[in-house]
């Protein structure tokens, strides 16, 4: 029984790690996702000054660039790559670290909360930093933590490697480990005075590690401040964090994010009832991370967006974890049983939202198939649609040729439209919009075509997650072909 109890994490661990992994046969690549696989198509310097130019850190993309040398470029292994955040959290902190330190309960309460709530889901393959984000916070809370109570160096060294990773990885992290180290030396001061030096050697260490990244960092900051595509900030948006990373981003709250947000607020005054003092600093971190979004939202430009807060979520799972694990009692085991079926049924609609969502229920397998067999590799392609979303169609066809129709037609069609037909006598042409954010139109670039003795027929329509295409064959009256 014993011996089970030991394995029970690790048990749970791996089957949450298969259920947040099914989203990555899905072929849809948003515009977030299709940046992150052009980027790395470069080569290492590249992709560097690509992040420089962009808002977040390198250190995600490298470690795609790194999956590159096994086997090229592949979806389905990014987006495994991608996981490979989620799974170390869980096996590695949870599973391990967090067992070892606070006991089994305590742990399969952390892999059962982080795993199971919709963002964990949604973000595990998503091509982006978010999932690698969150293991490096939530290791660099743990080090820094086990740092405090045991005073090994070995465990500070670890805590300022995951720390330096969560600052080249987003900026949100960068405001979280920053707090703990706050926090970690305001400790030792006022309670372990002899390990003050020790503390403050390691911020400088991380501080001339981050050093050759500050510049940059303060360069994007003042690109935010100039010009930036976050709506303008709301407090009740910023208020409903923690129920949204519950559920779909891009949904309603329903009453299960609700009620996850009331139990953490009963689990907060529970903990500070019973002194749970590490567990109320992992709040504290999450909630001055959201605070101090918020103030340069305000008082600077919006720079906030609940999903990156995402990079805090395993500070809440531990909070979560060792407020309600560590409960002894004749009641503990019926309120932690209660809080496994809790998550569990949290889980089942996770995957039910997931299933709903474009992301899985779309057509991007048949779009993927219909440009294999019969969009040739150096097509030219009309695109009805915004001009930065160019990393979408780059992604799907690298070696093609795109231009945006308000980029043809907002200029005289003989400058515009007809010098793009002549350079491209030959070639094959397809015409595509997204009906969803189209800028000109079917019948203004059809009457222009016309207008140029050219037909524009249609040929098939697909969704793919955020975009509803149609795809017209552009050719010469009288070589009409398709």
């Amino acid at each position: 029984m014993q011996r089970f109890k030991g394995i029970a994490p690790y048990i749970t661990a791996i089957c949450i790690c298969i259920f947040v992994s099914f989203p990555a046969v899905a072929q849809s690549v948003v515009l977030d996702e299709a940046y992150s696989a052009v980027l790395v198509r470069g080569n290492i310097p590249d992709i560097i000054r690509g992040a420089a130019i962009d808002v977040h850190p390198p250190l995600y993309y490298l470690i795609l660039k790194v999956s590159q040398f096994f086997g090229g470029e592949s979806l389905l292994k990014y987006r495994l790559v991608t996981a490979g955040g989620t799974y170390l959290n869980l096996l590695l902190l949870g599973a391990t670290l967090i067992r070892k330190r606070w006991g089994c309960r305590v742990s399969i309460l952390y892999i059962l909360w982080f795993g199971l709530t919709y963002s964990t889901l949604e973000k595990t393959t998503f091509l982006r930093m978010y999932s690698w984000g969150a293991f490096f916070v939530t290791g660099a809370a743990i080090f820094l933590f086990l740092y405090y109570e045991n005073g090994k160096k070995r465990d500070i060294l670890l805590g300022a490697v995951m720390t330096l990773a969560a600052m080249y990885t987003h900026y949100y992290a960068v405001i979280s480990v920053f707090l703990m180290w706050v926090i970690l030396l305001l400790a030792v001061f006022l309670k372990k005075r002899e390990n003050t030096k020790i503390v403050l050697l390691g911020g400088v260490l991380v501080t001339i590690g981050y050093l050759p990244w500050l510049k940059t960092m303060l360069a994007q900051s003042m690109k935010v401040a100039d010009n930036y595509w976050i709506a303008s900030f709301s407090w009740s948006r910023w208020g409903a964090v923690p129920a949204a990373l519950t559920e779909s981003s891009d949904a309603p709250l329903t009453g299960i994010g609700a009620a996850l947000y009331g139990l953490l607020i009963m689990l907060f005054l529970f903990g500070f009832l019973r002194k749970k003092w590490e567990a109320l600093l992992c709040v504290a971190v999450f909630f001055g991370t959201m605070l101090a979004g918020a103030l340069f939202s305000v008082l600077v430009t919006p720079i906030w967006t609940s999903r990156y807060m995402y990079v805090g979520w395993g500070l809440i799972a531990l909070f979560v974890a060792v407020t309600a694990g560590t409960v002894t009692g004749s009641f503990s085991n019926i309120s932690q049983g209660l809080l496994v079926f809790l998550l569990a049924m949290v889980g089942a609609v996770s995957a039910k939202v997931m299933l709903a969502d474009e992301t899985m229920n779309s057509d991007a397998a048949a779009w993927v198939d219909f440009l294999a067999e019969n969009v040739d590799e150096t097509a030219r392609l009309i695109i009805d649609n915004p001009s930065e979303h160019d990393a979408v169609f780059k992604y799907y066809l690298p070696n093609a040729v795109f231009v945006f129709t308000e980029k043809l037609l907002t200029q005289d069609i003989e400058d515009g439209l007809e010098t793009f037909l002549t350079e491209n006598k030959g070639s094959q042409i397809w015409y595509v919009i997204d009906y969803r954010q189209q800028r000109i139109g079917t019948d203004k670039i059809g009457a222009c075509l016309e207008e140029l003795g050219y037909t524009m027929e249609t040929v098939d329509s697909f969704i793919i997650k955020y975009k509803s295409l149609e795809v017209f064959k552009v050719e010469e009256k009288g070589n009409e072909q398709y």
